[in-house]
Protein backbone atom coordinates (compact mmCIF):
# COMPACT_ATOMS: atom_id res chain seq x y z
CA UNK A 1 0.00 0.00 0.00
CA UNK A 2 1.09 3.29 -0.73
CA UNK A 3 1.55 6.13 1.85
CA UNK A 4 -0.41 9.52 2.02
CA UNK A 5 1.91 12.02 1.25
CA UNK A 6 1.44 15.87 2.93
CA UNK A 7 -1.02 16.75 0.27
CA UNK A 8 -3.08 13.34 1.33
CA UNK A 9 -2.42 11.76 -2.53
CA UNK A 10 -0.54 8.56 -2.91
CA UNK A 11 2.70 8.85 -4.36
CA UNK A 12 2.23 9.78 -8.37
CA UNK A 13 2.85 6.66 -10.42
CA UNK A 14 0.34 3.50 -10.71
CA UNK A 15 0.05 1.64 -7.80
CA UNK A 16 -1.26 -2.24 -7.77
CA UNK A 17 -3.31 -2.94 -4.90
CA UNK A 18 -4.95 -6.20 -3.63
CA UNK A 19 -8.74 -5.53 -3.01
CA UNK A 20 -7.68 -6.50 0.24
CA UNK A 21 -5.05 -3.69 0.38
CA UNK A 22 -8.11 -1.46 -0.89
CA UNK A 23 -10.68 -2.05 1.34
CA UNK A 24 -7.62 -1.35 4.12
CA UNK A 25 -6.45 1.78 2.78
CA UNK A 26 -9.43 3.51 1.43
CA UNK A 27 -12.67 2.14 4.07
CA UNK A 28 -11.48 0.73 7.04
CA UNK A 29 -8.56 3.38 8.21
CA UNK A 30 -11.13 5.75 7.60
CA UNK A 31 -14.11 4.30 10.24
CA UNK A 32 -15.08 8.33 11.52
CA UNK A 33 -15.87 8.56 7.69
CA UNK A 34 -19.37 9.33 7.00
CA UNK A 35 -19.54 8.24 2.66
CA UNK A 36 -16.38 5.87 2.10
CA UNK A 37 -18.37 2.73 3.18
CA UNK A 38 -21.15 3.74 1.24
CA UNK A 39 -19.26 4.62 -2.00
CA UNK A 40 -17.40 1.29 -1.34
CA UNK A 41 -20.13 -0.78 -1.30
CA UNK A 42 -22.08 1.28 -4.06
CA UNK A 43 -18.85 1.18 -6.40
CA UNK A 44 -18.18 -2.69 -5.90
CA UNK A 45 -22.42 -3.07 -6.97
CA UNK A 46 -21.79 -1.54 -9.87
CA UNK A 47 -18.70 -3.55 -11.01
CA UNK A 48 -20.59 -6.34 -10.57
CA UNK A 49 -23.10 -4.89 -13.18
CA UNK A 50 -20.65 -4.58 -15.69
CA UNK A 51 -19.42 -8.59 -14.21
CA UNK A 52 -22.89 -9.38 -15.84
CA UNK A 53 -22.55 -7.86 -19.07
CA UNK A 54 -18.10 -7.49 -20.04
CA UNK A 55 -14.87 -9.16 -19.32
CA UNK A 56 -12.52 -6.34 -18.28
CA UNK A 57 -8.89 -6.61 -17.85
CA UNK A 58 -8.21 -4.29 -15.08
CA UNK A 59 -9.89 -1.44 -13.38
CA UNK A 60 -8.07 2.03 -12.44
CA UNK A 61 -9.09 4.21 -9.28
CA UNK A 62 -8.65 7.32 -8.66
CA UNK A 63 -10.24 10.91 -7.78
CA UNK A 64 -10.74 11.84 -3.81
CA UNK A 65 -11.69 8.56 -2.60
CA UNK A 66 -8.01 7.56 -3.11
CA UNK A 67 -6.86 10.45 -1.16
CA UNK A 68 -6.59 10.94 3.01
CA UNK A 69 -9.84 13.00 2.12
CA UNK A 70 -12.38 12.10 5.19
CA UNK A 71 -15.26 12.54 3.78
CA UNK A 72 -15.18 12.28 -0.57
CA UNK A 73 -18.28 12.51 -2.83
CA UNK A 74 -17.49 10.06 -4.89
CA UNK A 75 -15.46 7.34 -6.97
CA UNK A 76 -13.51 7.71 -10.05
CA UNK A 77 -12.53 4.82 -11.90
CA UNK A 78 -11.29 3.67 -15.60
CA UNK A 79 -12.74 0.09 -16.52
CA UNK A 80 -10.13 -1.27 -18.90
CA UNK A 81 -11.30 -3.88 -21.54
CA UNK A 82 -9.38 -6.18 -24.15
CA UNK A 83 -9.20 -4.44 -27.91
CA UNK A 84 -11.12 -7.89 -29.14
CA UNK A 85 -13.76 -7.34 -26.85
CA UNK A 86 -14.76 -3.88 -28.66
CA UNK A 87 -17.54 -4.64 -31.17
CA UNK A 88 -20.98 -2.74 -31.35
CA UNK A 89 -22.53 -4.57 -28.26
CA UNK A 90 -19.94 -4.31 -26.00
CA UNK A 91 -19.98 -0.30 -26.71
CA UNK A 92 -23.68 -0.34 -26.26
CA UNK A 93 -23.62 -2.12 -22.89
CA UNK A 94 -20.27 0.39 -21.68
CA UNK A 95 -22.62 3.18 -22.91
CA UNK A 96 -25.62 1.77 -20.54
CA UNK A 97 -23.35 1.30 -17.78
CA UNK A 98 -21.79 4.30 -17.57
CA UNK A 99 -25.83 6.10 -17.72
CA UNK A 100 -26.67 4.39 -14.48
CA UNK A 101 -23.11 5.25 -12.40
CA UNK A 102 -25.13 8.46 -10.88
CA UNK A 103 -26.61 6.19 -8.46
CA UNK A 104 -23.50 4.02 -7.33
CA UNK A 105 -21.90 7.69 -6.82
CA UNK A 106 -18.58 7.35 -9.15
CA UNK A 107 -17.51 7.98 -11.43
CA UNK A 108 -16.66 5.99 -15.00
CA UNK A 109 -14.83 6.07 -17.88
CA UNK A 110 -14.11 3.43 -20.33
CA UNK A 111 -10.59 2.61 -21.74
CA UNK A 112 -8.61 -0.18 -23.85
CA UNK A 113 -5.40 -2.00 -23.01
CA UNK A 114 -2.43 -1.25 -25.03
CA UNK A 115 -2.24 -2.88 -28.74
CA UNK A 116 0.36 -2.40 -31.44
CA UNK A 117 -0.87 0.99 -32.86
CA UNK A 118 -0.14 3.59 -30.57
CA UNK A 119 -2.25 6.54 -32.30
CA UNK A 120 -4.86 3.99 -30.61
CA UNK A 121 -3.24 3.92 -27.20
CA UNK A 122 -3.55 7.96 -27.06
CA UNK A 123 -6.86 8.48 -28.16
CA UNK A 124 -8.32 5.44 -25.20
CA UNK A 125 -5.38 3.56 -24.06
CA UNK A 126 -3.77 3.86 -20.95
CA UNK A 127 -1.47 6.42 -21.55
CA UNK A 128 -4.63 9.11 -22.44
CA UNK A 129 -5.93 7.62 -19.29
CA UNK A 130 -2.73 8.43 -17.01
CA UNK A 131 -3.36 11.66 -18.14
CA UNK A 132 -6.13 12.42 -17.10
CA UNK A 133 -6.14 10.21 -13.49
CA UNK A 134 -2.62 10.99 -12.37
CA UNK A 135 -3.66 14.70 -11.15
CA UNK A 136 -5.61 16.40 -8.59
CA UNK A 137 -8.05 19.64 -9.43
CA UNK A 138 -4.71 22.08 -9.00
CA UNK A 139 -3.07 19.53 -11.15
CA UNK A 140 -0.43 18.66 -8.61
CA UNK A 141 0.74 14.80 -9.42
CA UNK A 142 -1.40 12.19 -7.88
CA UNK A 143 -1.56 7.91 -7.90
CA UNK A 144 -3.52 5.61 -9.59
CA UNK A 145 -4.52 2.59 -8.19
CA UNK A 146 -4.48 -0.51 -10.27
CA UNK A 147 -6.14 -3.24 -9.48
CA UNK A 148 -6.33 -6.86 -12.19
CA UNK A 149 -9.73 -7.97 -12.90
CA UNK A 150 -9.45 -11.42 -11.64
CA UNK A 151 -8.55 -9.75 -7.70
CA UNK A 152 -12.18 -7.59 -7.91
CA UNK A 153 -13.72 -10.80 -9.14
CA UNK A 154 -12.96 -12.57 -6.08
CA UNK A 155 -14.35 -9.64 -4.12
CA UNK A 156 -17.92 -10.16 -5.87
CA UNK A 157 -17.70 -13.74 -5.54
Amino acid sequence: MEPFDSSGSILPGLHSYTYQEFVQQFVLDFPDSKTREEIFTLSFLWLAEVKRQLTPAEVWFSGAFITGNLHPHKLEMCVFLPKDQCQESSLQDCIRLQQITERYKIHTYFGLLPNESEAWNTIIGPYYWTEQFGFNTQHIPTGIVVMSWNEILKALI
